[in-house]
Formats: C-alpha cells, structure tokens, sequence
C-alpha cells in the first residue's frame, strides 16, 4: 500500500487489534478457571448493587493488590496450599480460595489501568477540543490534491468504523456490567448467610469451619465487587474515548469539505502514485524472496524433527517390548521361587543344601532381572518424554512454517492490492479528465472499480476466516495454559501462542490494507457517479454507444473454451492452450457459408457449361456436382478452422459422444457414403433405368451421396440407401439395352384349332405398331391346362421413363385378342367341373328316425 495510506492503514489495524483483545478479554474469567464465573447468569437480582460513588486511587488499588499478591504466595509458599486453611478443608474450597485471590488481583490490575486510560483518554479528548478551535483551514492555498481528499476520507471512514465498534463495546460492557451486578448481589446474600450461620454455631468446632465458609464468601463477595468496579471505570474510560473521536469524526468532515471546494487531479500526482507503488512493489517482491527462502529452511527442520519423532516411536517400541517381556519373565522365575518355597515343607528338604544353592541361585536371577526391568522403565519413561518433547517441536516447526506460508500467501494478497489500487487510480485519473472536458468511457470505469471489488471481496472474505480459526486457536491455547498443566506444557502452549500471535499480526496487517483498499474503490465509485450525472445529453449517449461497443467486444471476444495444443514459440514447438471465442467460431461458420455458396454458384455455372457445350450427360453432371459439393464441405471446414487457428483437438471432447456415434450411427452412414463412391465408379444403372431391388421396383430418378431415388409406376418416390444396391440382388431392365420381352397368356378351350389361333396372335402382334419387328414376336403352344389349352404370345417392346405405356401395350394386345378370337368363333376357356354319376343300379333311397324326437324323416 501506498505511504499516502499509512495512517489509514494503522487506524485499520489499532480498530482490529482492539476487537481482537475485547474478544480475548471475555473468557479471561473462564481462563483463570473461576468456578462462579462460569455459572449462568441470574434471571433477577437479589439486591440492585449499585457503582461505588466514589472513585478510589491508583494509589489504594495498588496497595489492596499487592496485600493479594502477598496472600497468594504465603498459599504458594504453603505445604498443600493450605496457607491458614482450618483442618478438613476440602480441595474445591482451598482451589476456590487460590482462584478468588487470583481474579481479585486481576480485577484490581485491571481497575489500574481503566483509570490510567480514563486519565489519558481525558486529556486527549481536550487535545482534541484545542485542535478543533484552533484550526482555521489548510495551510497551503486551493486546489487541494486529490491524495490529500483521499487521505481525508480514509480517515473519516476509519474513525466512524472506530466509533462504531466502541459503540459497539459499550454494549458489550453494559451487559458485563449487569451480570457482575446479578453476580455480586448473589455472592452478598452468601456471604450474610454464612455470617449468620457463623454466629449460631455453638461448638468450638463448628465455629471455626463457619468461620473459614464466611471468609471464604466474603472472599467471593470482594471479588465479584471489584471486578464491578473495575467494569464500570472501564465504561468511562471506553465512553471518553468515544467522546474523543466523535470530536475527531466532526474535525475530519470539516476538514473534507474545505478540501472538496477546489480539487485538482493532476498528471504530477498519478506519476507520484506510480511511483509509490513501484516501489511499495519492489518491496514485497523482496519480502516474497526473503519467505521463500525461510520456507525452505522451515520445511527442512520439519523434515528432520519429524524423522527424529519417527526413530524415537520405533525406539520407544522396541523399548516397551522388551520391558514387556522381562516383566513376564520375571514373573515366571518368582512363580518358580514359589512353588519351590511351597514344596520345601518337609525337614529333609528344608535341610537340602542342594535345593538351599538351588533356590539362592534363582534369587539371584530374579533380583538382576528385577534391575533389568527398573532400568528397562526408567529408559521407556526418558524415552516418553523425549518423544512427547520431539512432538512439541515438530508442532512448533510447522506452526513457525505455516506463518511463513501466511506471510507468502499475504504478500500474493497484497501484490494483488496493488495491481488492483494502480488500476483504481488510472480509472480515477479517467473520471478526473472527463471532469475537465476529456471524455472517457465512464461507464467502463463505473464496470471496472465494481469488477475491482468482486477480486477483492473473497480475498477479504478468506482473511477474515483465516483470522477467526487463528483467534480461536489463541484462545484455545490460553485456557490450557492457565489450567492445571505442567511447566513443559505451560512453556509449549506458550510458544504457541507467541507463533499464533504472530500469525494474528500478518493477518490483521493484510485484512487492513485490502479493507482499506475496498473502502478506498467503494468512495470512488460514488465519484464515478457524480461525475456522470453531470454530462450532457450528447455526451450520454456517447457513453452509450461506446458502452454497447465494449459489451459487443466482450462478447465478441468470450472464450467459449480452451484447448491445448502445440505452440511456436522463437522456433521453437512447446506445449500450450489455445483459446476458442466466439469470434473464431463465427469467422470459422462464416468462411464454411460464404465458400460453399461460392462453390455451389461456380460448380452449378462449370456443369452447365459442360453440358450445354462439351455435350457432357446432364445426369452424370448433377451427380458430379454433388459429390464435388460434398467433398467442398470437408475441405472448407478444415480451412476455416486452419485459418482462425482452432485445433481439430478442439473438437477432442466430443470424443465419447462421436466414438458412440460412429459405432453406432455414423457406421451406417460411413457404409451408405462408401457404397455410393462404388456405384458412381461401377455405374450399375443411371438415373432413367428401370430397377427393380427388394420389392422395389421403379425408374431411378437420382443418385445421391447417402441414398438413390426410385419412382415407381404411381409416381411415388422411395429413397433406397446405396449399401442396398451393393449388398442385395439388383435388376437393372434397362442396364444393355431397352428392348424387353413381355408375354401374354391365354387359354383356349379343348377342340380349338391350335394352328388358327397362334397364326391369330401372331398377326395381331404383327400388325401392332409399338411391337418390335426384330426379334420377331411369338406364338407358342405353352401347356395343356386342366381347363384349357395354353397358348403364349411373346412381344419385344422398348421400356421408356413412362412405365404405364408398356402396360397398356399389353392391354391393347389382350382386348384385340379377345375380340379377334370371338369373330372366328374361338372360345377362352374358362375354369368348369364335369360331374358323372353311375346309371347302372337304381339309387338306394332310406327313411331314418330322428334321434333327437323319435319320429322318422
């Protein structure tokens, strides 16, 4: 940050320095582990305790401390911490004593330095009234510079946040305040009851236990009174602060406005900030050098203190092994010595010295094994602390790592800062030359300080969590370290809380300049905005347009995705991204339209010269024509995209989709588009053949890239894929020549003259203009048929486009036919049954009875 928003920025880390210690001075009486500070509040008072009236010295609360002081090293100093406690005092009460003691002396530490600040914040407040009565205005003539309004205005947002959160604290305070007072008057009702129980005890005994119980609540009772009085001077001290800076806000609003009368915004100042920032950059760059290399030096002594950790747990494990096997097997060599003392009852073996050398020699052993066993845990105990010491300060390295990885992360942060505060004061310096006549895009400006804001909110965001995880961490290791811990404990949670400190700093330290930062972009967006109320009608609109252009750009310019690919970089191929916008895709689509319509126009144009002059076939054109077209698509996608330098790997994402499509669908496209190449290079029939294929058959009228065309004889149109023609039976009537033999049938009856009927067919066949002379037609005895006599007349005639002339070719045969054979009396014969019965014996007629009425029929 700039030097310009030194104070700024110091104002910002005093505001959350103070938040920091309020938030850690609310549980310092659960830190201290008093019990009744634990206990919830009191719904209602016993008796409204009120502030003391008057006010006691710095001098008397000292001397009251240091009686406390005395108090509690006599018990420190005490065997037990008995320290005058009467006999049978139990351990809550003693820790409950040692505990009122301590939070009295805090209390009344406390109420010292709540006066001494109440003291100064007096005299500060007066300092401030001087200063407001004394200043007339600035020292140097108008204009001012823009720096120094800034400066004015952090300042002003700085106070009222202080003030705020003093506000704030006073709240915090109040409700302290009535706690402790619910809190006291409960301790004096304890304490006027232990009295009056201390005066109604009549044995001697009991007297001096009441009396300890009666000490022990007024001890209570002055505790919670002078941490009321502490809170209440802390009040005023907090209040005349408050006094304080209120005076401060209003000088710092008189200040801004003279200063806002006549500003300047000159080039002198923008090259100043550059300057400033430079440099403030060269500095963090150094500093990020400088943690690099602590990093470095951090990780390596968590490497080691992490294999120092690890060689002394396999020690330590090997240690415990070995002590649990002594241990057995000193237990097994004592359950020997036992039961040779138990089988040694009788005189004869008591008197054995044999079983006497025998039993001093196991002795023996047991007790060098019981010194192996001692040695071996007196290792595992040193050991233990070893590893629980090597863990200490494996923990400590990577809490001292982890602050060097905090400042890194830091300085990163406010690198960004920078960056974004350099790009803040050039859109200023932009609202300052629009003020002077000069007319950049406001707008644009406006769009940038509030992209400026959305970098900076979750880098702010992120600090701002980081900073609660690190106070709860602070606060977590202060109630341990105040328990009941030893000094190894006490020194680690110690150290501790020095790393977390530290952290806490870096954090607080880049938490203010970036929420200084915002603060600083949000007060010039407010500027950007007076400064475009004040344009022209002209110039509005000017803004417009120039606001529709760069949402144009933007949008011209969005990348739709990304794609690696190989770059050329001085010679040399390197491995890189290359960014798809919609401006490649639309220069890509608009070279694949505009060269297509090209080609159609110039290929419809070339076929139809070829035609007309190079007497080339209209058919084989059109479908030449269209594969051209094909294969142009193919090319000109790969140009397009070769031109606006989009990588076929682009298109690599589809890669499962396209690999299911090809499978699946794309399979059979790929075989319809490979057949047709086969039938335009083989030719088996030509658009006007006759073709008959499955149970199509028809005339082709077009043969396309994927599917051919075939008309039948009601003028439906069926499209039949290529790989039809190529895998099934195709008959093409018309592939050699267009002449095809067609017969007529019919049946004349038995007894006809077979010679004048076929000499019949013959000539009318003959006589026919559309039958062919060559080959000559037939008539032919074909059959005898069960109904008739089977004659066929064979026709040759020419199969044209226009299928329904064959047709009635045909017909016209059959009626002359028909109408020929009926003048010479011959006769088509029909399908008919003769049915002969036997005469030779009479027919045999019976009369049956009904089975179902009984009578005859």
């Amino acid at each position: 940050m700039n030097s310009f928003l030194s104070p700024s920025r110091k104002l910002w880390s005093v505001f959350l320095i103070t938040w920091t210690g309020l938030v850690l001075a609310l549980p310092a009486a659960a830190q201290m582990s008093v019990p009744f500070m634990n206990a919830p509040a009191a719904t209602a008072p016993e008796r409204q305790v009120e502030a003391p009236q008057k006010d006691i010295t710095v001098e008397e609360l000292d001397k009251l401390r240091k009686s406390v002081l005395a108090d509690i090293a006599r018990i420190d100093k005490s065997p037990g911490r008995q320290g005058g406690a009467p006999q049978g005092a139990s351990d809550k009460e003693l820790s409950d004593r040692y505990n009122f003691l301590k939070y009295l002396a805090f209390s009344y530490q406390q109420h010292i330095n709540a006066l001494n600040d109440r003291v100064e914040q007096e005299k500060q407040r007066q300092q401030i009234e001087s200063r407001i009565q004394l200043w007339q205005g600035f020292s140097d003539p108008p204009p001012y510079s823009i720096l120094l309004v800034d400066r004015l205005r952090a300042e002003l947002q700085n106070n009222l946040l202080t003030l705020r959160g003093q506000e704030a604290q006073l709240q915090i305070i109040d409700g302290q305040i009535e706690n402790a007072r619910l809190l006291t008057a409960k301790s004096q009702v304890r304490e006027r009851q232990a009295r009056e129980r201390m005066e109604e005890s009549r044995q001697e005994r009991d007297e001096e236990r009441m009396r300890w119980q009666y000490q022990l609540a007024e001890l209570e009772a002055r505790a919670n009174a002078a941490y009321l009085a502490k809170l209440v001077v802390e009040r005023q001290a907090v209040d005349a602060r408050r006094a304080g800076d209120q005076l401060e806000v209003d000088l710092s609003r008189r200040m801004i406005e003279a200063a806002e009368a006549s500003v300047s915004f000159s080039e002198t100042d923008i090259r100043s900030i550059r300057e400033r920032i430079a440099e403030r950059r060269d500095d963090y760059l150094q500093q990020l050098e400088t943690n690099s290399t602590a990093r470095e030096a951090a990780n390596k002594t968590v490497a080691d203190r992490r294999a120092q950790l690890n060689a002394l747990t396999r020690k330590l494990a090997d240690l415990r092994g070995s002590l649990y096997k002594g241990r057995q097997d000193l237990a097994a060599e004592e359950a020997k010595l036992k039961k040779e003392q138990e089988e040694n009852t009788g005189l004869l073996r008591k008197i054995n010295p044999l079983r006497a050398i025998e039993r001093s020699k196991t002795e023996s052993v047991i007790k060098r094994m019981k010194g192996q066993v001692a040695d071996l845990d007196r290792r595992v105990a040193t050991t233990e602390a070893d590893v629980a010491t090597t863990d200490h300060e494996l923990t400590l390295a990577e809490a001292r790592r982890n602050n060097v990885a905090t400042s890194l992360e830091m300085i990163s942060n406010q690198l960004i800062g920078l960056d974004i505060q350099l790009a803040f004061w050039e859109m200023r310096y932009d609202v300052a030359l629009a003020s002077q006549g000069q007319h950049p895009d406001l707008r644009k400006i406006y769009e940038g300080s509030l992209s400026l804001i959305t970098k900076l909110d979750p880098v702010i965001r992120h600090i701002e969590a980081q900073l609660k995880l690190t106070l709860d961490s602070i606060n977590k290791h202060e109630r341990v370290r105040h328990g009941q811990i030893e000094h190894m404990e006490q020194k680690f949670h110690q150290q501790m809380l020095e790393i977390l400190t530290d952290r806490q700093l870096v954090y607080l330290n880049g938490y203010s300049e970036l929420e200084e930062l915002r603060q600083l972009v949000q007060r010039g967006r407010a500027e950007f905005e007076s400064v475009s109320k004040g344009l022209g009608l002209g110039d509005k609109a000017q803004q417009g347009l120039s606001s529709f252009v760069n949402g144009a750009r933007k949008v011209w310019y969005y990348e739709l995705f990304s794609i690696e690919d190989t770059l050329e970089v001085d010679g040399r191929k390197i491995t890189g991204t290359r960014s798809i916008t919609v401006a490649k895709a639309f220069v890509a689509v608009a070279i694949l339209v505009i060269g297509y319509f090209l080609i159609a126009v110039l290929t419809r144009w070339y076929f139809r010269v070829a035609v007309r002059r190079m007497t080339m076939d209209a058919t084989q054109a059109r479908i030449a024509r269209k594969w051209i077209l094909a294969l142009s698509i193919v090319i000109l996608l790969l140009v397009s995209l070769a031109i606006v330098k989009i990588p076929l790997a682009a298109f690599a994402f589809l890669g499962g989709a396209i690999a299911i499509g090809v499978g699946f669908g794309m399979q059979t496209m790929l075989k319809n588009l490979i057949s047709g190449l086969m039938l335009l290079i083989e030719r088996p029939f030509r658009p006007g053949d006759l073709v008959e294929v499955g149970t199509v058959l028809g005339v082709v009228t077009d043969i396309n890239v994927r599917s051919c065309t075939i008309r039948n004889v009601n003028g439906i149109d069926t499209l039949v894929p290529n790989s039809t023609f190529i895998e099934q039976n195709v008959t093409n009537w018309t592939h050699s020549s267009r002449s095809v033999r067609f017969a007529v049938k019919v049946g004349v009856a038995y007894g006809t003259s077979l010679q004048k009927a076929t000499a019949l067919l013959l000539e009318l066949a003959v006589n026919h203009p559309q039958v062919a002379r060559t080959p000559a037609p037939e008539a032919l005895f074909e059959d005898f048929g069960d109904n008739a006599q089977l004659l066929v007349l064979y026709v040759w005639l020419e199969i044209s486009a226009n299928m329904p002339t064959t047709r009635s070719v045909l017909s016209e045969l059959r009626l002359l036919i028909a109408a020929r054979f009926a003048e010479h009396g011959i006769v088509i014969a029909f399908p008919q049954r003769d049915v002969h019965l036997d005469a030779s014996a009479p027919l045999v007629v019976q009369v049956m009875p009904s089975t179902e009425t009984g009578t005859d029929k």
